[in-house]
């Protein structure tokens, strides 16, 4: 059994935050982006949640890395939509 101490630091949390925040993984390995699905990000949006983590911010100010949805944030770069 997890006690109240425990279980509080398991927890997550949904923010929205804003992109220039997010920083890639460096040890994620990167799938090649297609036209085709960065102009359906560009049409339809991100419609699955970027998962991140809380890190030290690196020197661009960056403090959240990309857990899950690189691939997504790399298409919405390129669709233009930050």
């Amino acid at each position: 059994m997890m006690t109240e101490t425990q279980q509080s630091e398991t927890t997550a949390a949904a923010i929205s935050a804003d992109f220039a925040r997010l920083r890639e993984n460096p040890w994620n390995k990167a799938r090649p982006l297609d036209q085709a699905f960065i102009d359906s990000v560009k049409e339809k949006g991100i419609l699955t949640p970027i998962l991140a983590r809380p890190v030290a911010a690196d020197d661009l100010g960056r403090d959240l890395e990309i857990v899950c949805g690189a691939r997504r944030y790399r298409a919405s770069g390129e669709a233009g939509c930050f």
